[in-house]
């Protein structure tokens, strides 16, 4: 029999008046009054005590409401209790779990209970799951969890929990434990090396804690072990070679620690590994071929270690693969073009190595590609002209600081996905193409030369006007520049010094394209310190939103705008213009005179 304190009081919370709706016998059973009120400990314990609770809890009944269920036995007793993402609050340290002697499981994740675990949990000798996670929990887990004999899923991770303090030996007890969740909490101390001894262990999820010392080589022996998330703690060993006796890991999970060494020639037994993720560590030596023998590998992140030698072609035969991320390492030699195999591709970041040769035109083959950085490197010859329309899912072309010379590709075909384009720091040339305009999405434009094209042997000023009255020519050269949009939505653009013998190799003046004053919500324009000329178009005056402009050290020439967002900007946003007049600068214009 279950039995409550007369003197608590316990409350139905208001998301839940249809449950009890829904059962009206239930009502009959019970004299309670009900209070609408959030701040509630759960479902089951919500009723304001007035008698025995049991009637309400007969026998193999099912209490539901919404995503709750509190499900009781054949002899009427709670066997489980399921408030998850109910909005609840309240502590449960004062939680009697002696009152719940057939209880199996409880889920009181997504809510906002707070206190301790009380050590009365270790009464529940038939408990199988407990999962507390996205709670405001805090404190030491108690010892007596090492009692739960049965318990087989563990969770108190995530968000808003804060346990600490080491892992009780006790764990090692729950022989028939398969998940133990315990990720972004404040544990401390080591992995216990006699977690071998939870033999039929799955899942093990520690990241984001501060473990420290070595992963244990007794990981080893759990075999069945699916998951070793291990990831963000202060680790400081190697990779223990007995990891690869793991032969069903899915997901190795190791980075942002403190690991040295190598990657042992054994992970590559591990041949269901769909993730391999070492980042941000201290790891060094070569990538092995042996690599691509783990072919089930959708994830292989390496990112800033110390690996150097060259990039394996069998790296080629990983072609699960979607994401291949080894940047800021000392990978050198040309990049292998197996990577055409990878058709499944979805991120390829090279940057920051060393590597050399050509962009191989195969890679254009990666029509699944929507993320290609390959800047910082010392890649040379020009940019295969296949990359203006190999993929229409690419998003982000970044290729800066290499030794590419030669042209832009000419050719972005109809319905470009582009969003960023950055060809900063090369030696490339010639003008921004006008099929760029497909690429209706770019909202980061980087270091052009020759940006602006204007038709030759014409007297009258030209604009880059390809009928896309939404975009405009930008130099961005030096310095880097974010463009928060471009087109429709852009609110920034800045177009800074130039060298004129680098870029502006013509006699006609360009002037700012009047299609500017179409951008709607641009907050910041400046264009100081070109050769720019011409009027300054009145159609500028449309943008209400501008709280900037900078036109400094340019050749404007004539009348100021005097409308709009213009009326608020002083002689300071054009100083170096001496063809200007008009307000706020003190020349007055010639047909003001007469």
């Amino acid at each position: 029999m279950i039995s409550f304190n007369p003197k608590d009081n316990y409350f139905i919370g208001t998301r839940h008046r249809e449950a009890l709706a829904a059962y009206p016998s239930l009502l009959s059973w019970t004299k309670v009054t009900i209070s609408w009120r959030a701040s509630v400990i759960g479902r089951l314990i919500e009723v304001r005590h007035t008698s025995s609770i049991v009637p309400v809890l007969m026998k193999s009944a099912i209490f539901r409401g919404y995503d709750t269920s509190i499900h009781c036995n054949a002899r009427g007793s709670v066997s489980e209790i399921d408030l998850s993402d109910a909005s609840l609050s309240g502590t449960i340290q004062n939680l009697d779990f002696s009152s719940f002697p057939y209880l199996t499981l409880s889920n009181l994740n997504g809510n906002s209970f707070n206190g301790s675990i009380p050590s009365g949990i270790g009464s529940l000798s038939r408990f199988v799951f407990l999962d507390l996670r996205n709670n405001l929990l805090e404190g030491f887990v108690p010892p007596e969890i090492g009692n739960l004999m049965e318990i087989q899923h563990i969770s108190l991770c995530n968000n808003s929990n804060s346990f600490e303090g080491p892992l009780s030996a006790n764990l090692t007890k729950l022989s028939k434990l398969k998940d133990l969740w315990l990720a972004s909490n404040f544990f401390t101390g080591y992995i216990l090396d006699s977690i071998s001894l939870i033999s039929d262990l799955q899942i093990l999820s520690l990241y984001n804690n501060s473990f420290q010392g070595n992963i244990p080589t007794s990981l080893g022996q759990l075999r069945s072990l699916e998951i070793l998330d291990l990831w963000m703690n202060s680790l400081n060993s190697t990779i223990p070679p007995e990891i690869g006796q793991c032969s069903n890991l899915s997901c190795l999970a190791l980075a942002l620690n403190s690991i040295t060494g190598s990657l042992p020639l054994s992970l590559s037994n591990l041949t269901n590994l769909y993730r391999l993720e070492v980042s941000d560590n201290s790891l060094s030596g070569e990538l092995l071929s042996q690599i691509g023998l783990l072919t089930n590998l959708i994830y292989l992140s390496l990112y800033n270690n110390s690996f150097s030698g060259s990039i394996p072609p069998e790296i080629g035969n990983l072609r699960n693969l979607s994401h291949l991320i080894l940047l800021t390492n000392h990978f050198s030699g040309e990049i292998p073009p197996t990577l055409r195999n990878l058709t499944n591709l979805y991120i390829l970041q090279l940057y920051s190595n060393k590597l050399s040769g050509t962009i191989p035109p195969s890679i254009c083959n990666l029509s699944s590609l929507e993320y290609l950085y390959l800047s910082n490197n010392n890649l040379e010859g020009s940019i295969p002209e296949c990359s203006g329309n190999f993929s229409n899912a690419l998003k982000s072309l970044h290729l800066k600081a290499n030794c590419l010379q030669g042209l832009i590709p000419s050719r972005f075909t109809e319905g470009c996905a582009l969003r960023s384009l950055n060809l900063n720091d090369t030696q490339l040339e010639g003008t921004l193409p006008q099929s760029l305009v497909h690429c209706r999405n770019l909202e980061y434009l980087k270091n052009f030369k020759g940006m602006i094209n204007v038709k030759e042997n014409t007297s009258e000023p030209e604009y880059w006007d390809s009928g896309y009255q939404e975009s405009t020519t930008i130099i961005v050269k030096g310095l880097e520049h974010r463009l928060e949009r471009f087109l429709k939505t852009l609110t920034t653009l800045t177009y800074p010094t130039t060298p004129s013998t680098e870029i502006f190799q013509f006699s006609q003046v360009v002037c700012i394209p009047p299609s500017l004053g179409d951008i709607p919500v641009l907050e910041s324009l400046d264009l100081s310190s070109n050769l720019l000329g011409g009027e300054i178009p009145w159609q500028l005056t449309r943008l209400t939103f501008l709280e900037v402009l900078n036109l400094l050290m340019n050749h404007f020439v004539g009348h100021l705008p005097q409308n709009g967002q213009f009326n608020t900007f002083d002689k300071s946003s054009y100083i170096g213009n001496p063809e200007l007049c008009g307000n706020p600068i003190l020349k007055q214009c010639e047909d003001d005179k007469k």
